[in-house]
């Protein structure tokens, strides 16, 4: 029981009214993708949806925005 208090204390936060408590998200840092040779891309790919998850980015749009985000040299254009 008191495990399960710690955990869920440490996912969460009381917003300053003290009546709504509020996820934290956590933000990862992720490299670019530029598309070298040899550059591995499934390995960015998994970087990509590993922040995405812990950013709690629900909507399809947003993912692939924040995705494109991620993008660099001629992966960009």
């Amino acid at each position: 029981m008191v495990k399960e208090r710690d955990a869920a204390a440490a996912t969460t936060t009381t917003a300053s009214s003290g009546t709504t408590p509020r996820v934290q998200s956590l933000k990862l840092h992720v490299s670019n993708y530029v598309g070298k040779e040899g550059e591995p891309f499934l390995r960015w790919l998994v970087e990509v949806d590993t922040a995405i998850a812990a950013r709690r980015i629900s909507d399809v749009p947003s993912k692939v925005g924040f995705a494109m985000s991620c993008l660099g040299g001629r992966a960009r254009s």
